[in-house]
């Protein structure tokens, strides 16, 4: 199941965990409608992509911390 994070004060960062608990982005967004809309439908909600995925940034960090499990939406 996908998820949001706010990882700075304006930036949501979209993806999920591993089953062992490794953080893996996927998008990061400007702000959380954006966040939510590409999250439902990375979750299957059956509507259009957000318009702004294709100024998406797929990005996948071994090396990234994972954002603080309280700040999920």
């Amino acid at each position: 199941m996908y998820v949001y994070v706010q990882s700075e004060s304006n930036l949501w960062s979209v993806g999920h965990y591993t089953p062992g608990g490794r953080w893996l982005l996927e998008s990061e967004h400007d702000t959380a409608e954006m966040a939510a809309r590409r999250v439902a439908w990375l979750n299957g909600s059956g509507s259009a992509p957000p318009p702004d995925h294709l100024e998406a940034h797929l990005l996948l960090l071994d090396e990234a911390e994972p954002p603080p499990p309280n700040r999920i939406y």
